[in-house]
């Protein structure tokens, strides 16, 4: 089964693009293949910096009006076709999910498995440890309540270094029980580190073998990495990464996944 992920928050500014690259990241290092699809049409940077060719995907329909006068849903269908294929990872711009909403309303997938079982649908919430935020995920919540939906909840700690008040909130616990979300930790890399690699648009991989950046910043990158293969492998939130073939991963024969670990371009 594949996996359909939609990568959200519903605000501008909490990772939600950064964790993409990340996720896109780990894909390759598992070397598992995989679809990348940049929501952001009007400012596609994710698809820019990963080369991904499928930029005419967009949730731009929240009512039946505005429907009858859209191309858009034909286009926003083919998610549906990819993940039939291998996962796809979706990246969503801010304030997005009424328009997803729709989308999945009108496809009847919040209550009926359409797919008949090829494909997995989640959400990754990305929270920055606001009240206001992680009030938006628990709206969210209720409004995709579904069986066939999945939840991640990611705790971006560059943003917020303590998620006390958010662990003290009751009705918070009680979501993350009730639904089965899993938690994500995602750690904060270094500004100078950061700053670098946004400013020449390279990705993660490309870093590692980038000469032009000083062996010790190199090595706090690659040490970032590893903490962020952990904390999305152990936590289950990319467990399907792993699986019970050999493959190479980092020159080292491990037992544990398999795959051809590319972002193959569609158009």
């Amino acid at each position: 089964m594949a996996k359909l992920i939609f990568i959200g928050g519903m605000k501008g500014g909490v990772g939600k693009s950064f964790t993409t690259n990340l996720t896109v990241y780990l894909y390759q290092l598992y070397k598992r293949d995989f679809y990348l699809v940049d929501a952001d049409v009007n400012n596609p940077h994710v698809a820019d910096l990963n080369n991904s060719e499928i930029r005419n995907i967009k949730f731009a329909v929240e009512d039946d009006e505005s429907s009858y006068m859209s191309q858009s849903f034909t286009r926003t269908d083919r998610l549906l076709k990819l993940a039939e294929e291998k996962d796809v990872i979706v990246n969503l711009p801010s304030d997005v999910e009424n328009k997803l909403i729709y989308w999945l309303e009108q496809n009847n997938l919040l209550e009926e498995d359409i797919t008949e079982g090829k494909v997995k649908f989640e959400y990754w919430f990305l929270s920055n440890g606001s009240w206001n935020s992680v009030s938006l995920f628990l709206d969210l919540l209720k409004r995709m309540a579904s069986p066939y939906f999945s939840w991640v909840f990611v705790r971006n700690k560059r943003l917020c270094a303590d998620w006390s008040r958010v662990d003290d909130r009751k009705e918070f616990v009680e979501a993350i029980e009730n639904n089965n979300v899993t938690q994500v930790i995602l750690p904060g890399l270094a500004a100078l580190e950061n700053d670098y690699l946004e400013e020449h648009k390279i990705t993660y991989s490309q870093a590692l073998v980038d000469t032009e950046i000083p062996s010790v910043n190199r090595q706090r990158i690659k040490g970032y990495l590893r903490k962020v293969d952990r904390e999305f492998i152990d936590s289950g939130a990319l467990s399907q990464l792993l699986s019970s073939e050999s493959v190479e991963k980092n020159g080292k024969t491990i037992n544990n996944n398999t795959g051809k670990g590319k972002n193959e371009n569609v158009t």
